[in-house]
């Protein structure tokens, strides 16, 4: 019978619909997830047809049509994903380009959604990159919406070993460089609350990237 199959078909598609209501009357929703389970229900939609057209062909001509139009029905969906993004426009690769003495130094990302394309495809600076846990910042009042949960993701991959310690302490790091470059963008205040605050610490603007301020760091007093 081939009606279950295109029930449940059916119904997978039909969550990207409720999903775009849903994210026009309430509150935005992240989109992109629920295309997995709409993508399978594609698959049960065409199994259940082709079950269907299948059982009904008469004689091996209908079915031997029937099994060609399920062949390039299911490579139109299987190559139109991989087409389409071959077809766009590819982003370059996030990257922060520093020169000179500065080239070596580690750099601190106060946005976590920032550090990981960084971490994972810059070109020039992988594996500088530090994302610094400190609690008081990620509570300020200032601090933009969403910052408190990233520190708490951050602080879960910490705590199981992820990042091979590209995740630490803020007073950790502080204490163990001397000389360092922060991204520091006003919606994060770590860098307004934990580094400009304290003496001894000189600081000048080295930079921009995007919309944030690159700022060179240099502890001038004693080590911790």
């Amino acid at each position: 019978d081939e009606r279950p199959p295109i029930a449940a078909g059916v119904a997978l598609i039909a969550v990207i619909p409720a999903v775009f209501v849903l994210s026009r009357l309430t509150t935005p929703v992240f989109l992109d997830r629920y295309l997995i389970p709409a993508a399978l229900g594609w698959v049960a939609l065409v199994s259940g047809v082709a079950q269907g057209s299948v059982r009904r062909a008469d004689g091996g001509r209908g079915r031997w049509l029937t099994g060609v139009l399920y062949a390039a029905t299911f490579a139109v969906i299987a190559c139109f994903p991989p087409l389409q993004a071959m077809a766009g426009v590819r982003s370059p690769a996030p990257d922060i380009v520093v020169s000179g003495e500065l080239a070596e130094l580690p750099i601190v990302i106060e946005d976590a959604h920032e550090f990981w394309p960084l971490e994972y495809y810059a070109t020039r600076a992988r594996g500088r990159f530090h994302y610094l846990i400190d609690w008081e910042s990620a509570r300020d009042e200032r601090a933009a919406r969403g910052a408190e949960q990233q520190a708490i993701l951050m602080d879960l991959y910490r705590r199981e070993g992820y990042l091979e310690g590209a995740v630490t302490d803020a007073a950790g790091f502080l204490c163990a460089n001397r000389r360092f470059l922060v991204v520091d963008r006003p919606e994060f205040p770590l860098f307004e609350r934990r580094i400009a605050p304290q003496q001894g610490y000189r600081v000048r603007g080295v930079g921009t990237y995007r919309d944030a301020t690159i700022r060179l760091v240099e502890r001038q007093g004693p080590t911790c």
